[in-house]
């Protein structure tokens, strides 16, 4: 069963703003969402995993000092 989240809850999680989610709602950008109805913004938990994941920033590895 889907865990659904809310705004609040996908800011607590990720550290973006709410007014920075809604802003990524409005361009279409960032974490999938969904909206049953005209008022109600809901996110599924699994997809604010994966788009938390997809932002990885690796270290460069580099060659040993001699």
């Amino acid at each position: 069963m889907t865990t659904w989240l809310s705004p609040t809850q996908v800011s607590e999680i990720t550290g973006i703003s709410e007014v920075n989610l809604q802003a990524m709602r409005y361009r279409r950008r960032g974490i999938p969402f969904y909206k049953p109805d005209s008022k109600t913004v809901r996110y599924d938990a699994d997809e604010v995993e994966a788009y938390m994941r997809s932002k990885v920033v690796r270290p460069i590895a580099r060659p040993n000092a001699a």
